[in-house]
């Protein structure tokens, strides 16, 4: 009989899924910035799946937001980057199917050459692109690395799926977060050009005692008086 007082934890010591979306709300509400709380995300997937030494997450762009990404660390920004610097490989082309990609050796891989030269250089050997999906549509793609050649077995990536599942809807309203401070950012910007197109020429900021001010001969285009 279990006399522990509470639910026994998972045989495999994976928490339940509303645990992890609980605690990447508490992160995105404690984030200095939604690129911080990316890379708490991607932090918490490269432990979740077991075999997996780096992340990356990729949050898709749309017509009222630029494209967001984030890394575990330096390993996995070099793999990314590469991707975004071509516009193609494992994750880009994740998204754009909408199917998971698992490269099982990135070094024999053919169908992304910049992919796998970069995988080479830095000793990858394997990685899962994932989709984060919100009520059927994509959000971006976790972005999982080993160092070992068919480093990530089918628990790994029955792992993947199930953190993408739980990550999605705290990443969607993270990109929508970022989306609103992006427009209130130009608000602020279009209003401040404004104020300054709109104050009159010639004349000083309305206050007490406020007057019209004499315009100066450089101003109105004075000519010099040929010596």
């Amino acid at each position: 009989m279990d006399t522990s007082g509470g639910s026994a934890a998972p045989p495999d010591g994976r928490r339940d899924g509303r645990d992890v979306a609980l605690e990447l709300q508490v992160l995105l509400l404690g984030a200095p910035g939604v690129e911080a709380f990316l890379v708490e995300v991607t932090r918490l997937a490269a432990g979740a799946v077991q075999r997996a030494q780096s992340c990356g997450v990729t949050v898709q762009r749309t017509s009222h937001s630029r494209m967001l990404a984030a890394t575990s660390d330096e390993f996995a920004t070099r793999m990314d980057e590469v991707q975004y610097a071509v516009d193609d490989g494992p994750c880009l082309h994740c998204l754009r199917e909408g199917e998971t990609v698992l490269v099982d050796d990135i070094a024999s891989d053919g169908r992304w050459p910049s992919f796998s030269r970069r995988g080479v250089a830095v000793g990858a050997g394997s990685s899962l692109s994932v989709l984060l999906l919100v009520e059927g549509a994509p959000v971006g793609a976790l972005n999982l690395y080993s160092r070992l050649a068919r480093g990530l077995d089918h628990a790994d990536q029955a792992r993947a799926r199930q953190f993408a599942d739980q990550a999605a809807g705290a990443v969607a309203l993270a990109a929508r977060l970022a989306e609103q401070e992006r427009r209130e950012q130009h608000l602020e910007t279009a209003l401040t050009s404004r104020s300054i197109i709109d104050q009159p020429s010639g004349w000083s900021w309305p206050g007490p005692g406020w007057q019209r001010t004499k315009p100066s001969r450089s101003c109105v285009g004075a000519r010099s008086t040929p010596t």
